[in-house]
């Protein structure tokens, strides 16, 4: 399958404020005894809002950033330039965090204020008006275009040292952070690349080289040729690194490869192997037919019976969804005796089934027994997980109105993007472009899916 070139931009606005709402439910959580990261529902531990596990890897992943700080603090004293002192010590996320904060501080603030307050002491009138007027922009726009490039330098950096600590984390500490960052611009810069170039390093001046142009330079997904963004919570576009061999094999083992794709192809091919990928490919270039999916929800929408009538593995689906959502299985997978509140009681979990299964049943075959983003039949994608009918987010209900059929990869799939874990950012998002959540959801899956045809189409 042929691969083009050029980078496939996508609707970059659409992700842009994303991760707004995700913060939002983070911070909600915190204080509440469950573990503030992402669905963990582990007891925090006293004075902290992170579960024993999870702020173990954060205390070891500061740890790491110290000692990586203390290392560069070190080359940097050697350095007698004051401009290449600065430009070595960015490469601390420590050191950059703490320019950034610095940057924004309120005590800053008071520098714009009175270069404000001086220019309005220039009367119009005066004879070197324009020049004080250039002046006073000039200086504004230095002081602000110096904290945009540093606040862009700590998102990128930021992600990348997060992802390398993750890394390092996997590989059982047999690759350093510093290690695991360079493997890690190396996919970025030269992937596909092999597991055992994790084993090379790079050398300072390489290692900025590469990090200052993650800045300016364009990579793309090697899944859909989708703009990359580095940025934490920037949806469908956000960086990864990926293996595109053998799930058997780790990121650093022989005969593996790696390459730098976005978060939403990642989710996609998760956990199949290089032969079952290119036949999932093929199935979207030889079948994917929007028209046709399209012409199934006007359907359903307008009362029209699609004339579907379920087979086995339909019904079977319902079966195992209303045995899996009962309150008795969700109590049993959560009220275990690690997931016990600090006080020793049971989490309280309500029965989320606010359907019959018969209801369900009925529901679906209305709906048609396709997948409503690509027009693909469910037998078709079984052999790719099947055909889902689930929620549009994770706090809607699993009643008609808020579910939809969708292809099992495609549900992972669009998980990537915050925007779709909760009701209030999923319907700010359609809001924005006026347009309902089922018709934002269907387009954006759409666009990602049509990006990766139009990539590997021969």
């Amino acid at each position: 399958m042929a691969q083009r070139n050029r980078c496939f931009e996508g609707s970059k606005a659409v992700y842009k404020d994303s991760n707004v709402d995700n913060n939002a439910k983070v911070s909600a959580k915190r204080g509440t005894g469950v573990c503030a990261r992402g669905m963990c529902p582990d007891d925090v531990v006293e004075g902290k809002n992170l579960c024993a596990l999870h702020q173990k890897e954060l205390d070891d992943r500061n740890q790491d950033k110290m000692a990586e700080h203390q290392k560069i603090k070190a080359r940097a004293a050697e350095v007698d330039d004051e401009g290449e002192r600065k430009k070595i010590m960015l490469e601390s996320s420590v050191y950059a965090n703490n320019q950034l904060a610095l940057a924004l501080d309120k005590k800053n603030r008071p520098l714009v204020e009175a270069l404000n307050s001086e220019f309005a002491a220039v009367h119009i009138d005066d004879d070197d008006y324009a020049d004080k007027l250039d002046e006073y922009l000039s200086k504004l726009a230095g002081f602000l275009k110096g904290t945009k490039n540093l606040v862009t330098y700590a998102k990128i950096d930021g992600l990348i040292k997060s992802t390398a600590s993750n890394l390092s984390y996997r590989s059982g500490r047999i690759l350093s952070p510093i290690a695991a960052k360079d493997f890690i611009l190396r996919v970025i810069h030269k992937g596909p690349i092999a597991g055992t170039d994790a084993v090379t390093s790079l050398t300072a001046e390489e290692r900025q080289t590469l990090s200052g142009l993650l800045e300016t330079a364009e990579f793309c997904c090697y899944w859909t040729n989708a703009k990359l963004v580095f940025s934490s919570f920037a949806g469908f576009n956000q960086f990864s690194p990926d293996r595109i061999g053998l799930q058997s094999l780790s990121y650093f083992d022989d005969g593996q490869q790696s390459a730098a794709v976005c978060l939403w192809a990642q989710r996609l091919m998760n956990n199949m192997n290089p032969d079952k990928r290119e036949r999932f490919i093929r199935l979207l270039i030889a079948k994917y037919n929007p028209t046709r999916a399209d012409i199934f929800i006007a359907n359903y929408v307008n009362g029209v019976d699609n004339g579907v009538v379920f087979g086995d593995d339909a019904r079977k689906y319902w079966e195992n969804k209303w045995e899996s959502q009962s309150k008795e299985a969700r109590e049993a997978f959560a009220n275990t005796p690690s997931k016990r509140k600090k006080d020793g009681t049971w989490k309280v979990l309500e029965d989320i089934r606010d359907w019959g299964k018969d209801e369900k049943v009925e529901d679906s075959q209305l709906k048609g027994d396709i997948d409503w983003v690509t027009g693909i039949d469910r037998a078709d994608l079984m052999e790719f997980g099947g055909l889902a009918d689930d929620r549009k987010s994770r706090q809607h209900s699993y009643s008609a109105p808020d579910t939809y059929p969708t292809s099992t990869r495609l549900n992972d799939a669009r998980e990537a993007d915050p925007a779709f874990h909760t009701r209030s950012s999923l319907a700010a998002l359609a809001a924005k472009h006026e347009i309902s959540e089922l018709q934002v959801i269907i387009k954006m899956q759409r666009q990602m899916v049509e990006a990766l045809i139009g990539h590997w189409r021969g």
